[in-house]
């Protein structure tokens, strides 16, 4: 997930709008900060899948 397009729209204040897009748009009322969108994104990523053993190498002997 690019972090970009969140940073510009929720926690950058435009120039001419004197608040950020998404406060102007009503998608949000306040400015976030970025530990708040890690915090998003460690919430919906899937939990990892437990790891399989490794295969055994093959030596010269074998």
């Amino acid at each position: 997930m690019s972090t970009w397009p969140r940073r510009y729209d929720f926690m950058r204040i435009h120039g001419s709008l004197r608040v950020t897009p998404a406060k102007e748009a009503g998608l949000t009322d306040r400015i976030r900060d970025m530990e708040e969108f890690i915090q998003i994104m460690d919430d919906r990523a899937p939990e990892p899948n437990p790891r399989r053993p490794y295969r055994k190498r093959k030596g010269k002997d074998d």
